[in-house]
């Protein structure tokens, strides 16, 4: 996991090429006003706008995919993210058409304030857990733009994790 911040440009020089273009692309403000929903982009990469309330951990699911890295920016709002190192766990199954794994009963959390401007990056070992409300449930603006782990697997983890 890595975590930094879309005004940190010394944070985004030191990421692997295919990570920045990603930002750039994030960085864009068209979605900033874009209805919710998928966009598709270079490739395979594509990303997500999304808009929904932050619930209490108890309600979620904590994930894990294998083909994609997430590279989420909060846009508006604020949650709370669950991040745990995937160390192999045979409950989750996994759904190849979804490239997702629920892990239930989660794992053991280490917990982040996600607010507005921020940077998550997850690679296929983060469990991650989004959307947990930070002090009570709260509308949010998130952008998810999916990578396909291919694309960085040589170059993580970088040098500015």
């Amino acid at each position: 996991m890595l975590k930094g911040s879309m005004d940190d440009a010394a944070w985004r020089a030191g990421l692997p090429a295919a990570l920045r273009h990603m930002l750039e692309r994030l960085a864009d403000p068209a979605l900033r006003q874009a209805p919710a929903g998928r966009r598709d982009l270079d490739g395979d990469a594509f990303l997500m706008v999304n808009d929904y309330a932050t619930q209490p951990a108890e309600a979620l699911r904590a994930e894990s995919h294998r083909r994609y890295c997430d590279v989420q920016v909060m846009l508006e709002g604020a949650e709370q993210v669950g991040w745990a190192a995937l160390a192999g766990d045979p409950d989750a199954a996994y759904d190849a058409a979804g490239d997702v794994a629920y892990h239930v009963p989660g794992p053991v959390l280490a917990w982040h304030a996600f607010t507005a401007g921020d940077v998550f990056v997850f690679a296929p070992d983060d469990i991650h857990l989004p959307g947990v409300a930070l002090h009570r449930p709260a509308r949010v603006r998130k952008l998810v733009g999916k990578l396909p782990w291919t694309t960085l697997a040589g170059d993580w983890p970088p040098a500015a994790g």
